[in-house]
């Protein structure tokens, strides 16, 4: 492999079409939030209801007919108390958006990489909601660079890659993030805040990294038939003619990408009778260049996290006290609950009430490609992974296990030697992590040993 003697871009080229919806205008947001605030509002009214409800019925017991008069005052107080909340949450909204409207040019917020990890975890813990009732808020499937959508056009990639190597690695962030995430802890860990893997892989072989953001709150099988079609589209209108793609997914981003390779892969004929060609004179399988996916701390089992907050959410629904809390908790978004169980495919989740205990155990054995090397990476906070510490609570959020794919119900088809362990680590180490940098780097490069 030749090397690339021309840095990785770091910001779009002038003139790239395009757009930057890394932020989103104060009148939807406005829209969104003051939807959201009346809920909480009315979730704070009911949950006072019941309370209420279990004392005045105490003392009507007690009391007798001599409490009723107490209950109507309190009642009455309580009603125009919570009726005035929801007005003036109404009114601050239709004042936000009028200042919105009243702006010459369009005022956005969540922009820039601080504002873009608020929208990321936004978009996980809602996506769902925001894709279907809000579609201008939703993070759209798409190549980013420093914060900007890339078409996936010859044009728009020729501009931001005009280094463009054969070789594509594309890089997709987990539950709740961006493709900023790849940054996490850069500066700590290698001493130059702009260090990345993608980075590291374009100087030791003849690699261009590609960074990939989604919504993150969809299904895991919408998101992956999302990225099979971007996939598509980038595999054609590459600049150069593509030789090799390798997937490199962090948490829910392995999920996503075992997902996009089995869709495209089982449905390949329709895809290419649908899709326009492109540039290639005939249609392509886009899978055919992938030579591997690498997961890094992926739930490929199910999330215990998750799991936790389907029990939690159950049993508060027992009681009428708590059974506004239980409906926040249950409004969480179809890809944490995806990610609770490790689904890939449709047919994981249709037709199962996602909130009911103990019904969406089983999950669609998805086989490998025999043509793509499937690697997965899991951690735990202690070196040991035998140590009872390490054992019960993983990197925090997914245990070695399931990363693994080694439970004793299911077991994904990984080869023993393709499973990694890295001790001492959380969840959101393997992002910038040195021996996950020696992996990558040794499967993806063989003739490189070791890093910086």
């Amino acid at each position: 492999m030749t090397q690339l003697t021309a840095p990785v871009p770091t910001r779009p080229p002038a003139g790239i079409p395009g757009e930057d919806p890394g932020g989103a205008d104060l009148d939807a947001v406005a829209s969104w939030a003051t939807e959201i605030a009346r809920e909480g509002v009315r979730s704070i009214e009911q949950v006072h209801g019941a309370v209420a409800g279990r004392v005045f019925g105490a003392l009507g017991r007690t009391l007798g007919p001599s409490a009723a008069p107490s209950r109507v005052l309190h009642d009455g107080i309580a009603g125009g108390v919570y009726a005035a909340v929801r007005g003036g949450v109404t009114a601050a909204g239709f004042a936000a958006r009028a200042y919105a409207a009243l702006r010459p040019e369009p005022l956005e917020v969540g922009t820039g990489r601080r504002g873009g990890h608020v929208w990321g975890a936004l978009a996980g813990a809602f996506g769902d909601h925001l894709d279907s009732h809000h579609p201008g808020l939703a993070p759209e499937m798409a190549v980013r660079i420093d914060g900007r959508d890339v078409p996936a056009t010859p044009e728009a990639l020729r501009a931001a890659f005009p280094d463009a190597a054969g070789h594509v690695v594309v890089f997709l962030h987990g539950l709740c993030e961006t493709e900023d995430a790849w940054g996490f802890h850069a500066g700590i860990t290698w001493g130059d805040p702009g260090e990345t893997y993608g980075r590291q892989l374009a100087r030791a072989g003849d690699w261009t990294p590609v960074y990939v953001r989604y919504n993150t709150g969809l299904h895991v099988s919408e998101n992956g038939r999302r990225l099979g079609a971007l996939l598509y589209q980038l595999v054609t209108a590459w600049p150069v003619p593509v030789q090799r793609v390798a997937l490199v997914g962090h948490s829910m981003g392995g999920l996503v990408s075992r997902s996009a390779v089995h869709q495209a892969s089982e449905h390949a004929t329709e895809q290419e009778r649908a899709w326009t060609a492109g540039p290639l004179d005939e249609p392509v399988d886009w899978t055919w260049f992938v030579s591997d996916v690498v997961t890094l701390g992926t739930p490929h089992l199910g999330a215990r996290l998750e799991a936790a907050a389907l029990t939690g959410a159950h049993y508060l629904h027992a009681l009428p006290e708590t059974r506004p809390i239980a409906r926040a908790l249950r409004a969480r978004s179809v890809g944490i609950k995806d990610l609770g169980h490790g689904h890939l495919l449709d047919e994981d989740w249709q037709a199962k009430d996602l909130d009911a205990l103990r019904t969406c155990d089983r999950c669609t054995e998805v086989p490998f490609p025999s043509h793509i090397r499937h690697r997965a990476v899991g951690a735990t906070i202690t070196r040991d992974p035998a140590h009872p510490l390490g054992h019960v609570l993983g990197d925090l959020l997914v245990h070695l296990e399931s990363a693994h794919g080694t439970g004793p119900a299911r077991r994904i088809p990984f080869e023993t030697d393709d499973c990694h362990h890295v001790g001492g680590a959380h969840h959101f180490d393997l992002l910038n992590n040195r021996q996950v940098s020696v992996l990558l780097q040794n499967w993806l490069c063989p003739q490189v040993v070791g890093t910086r």
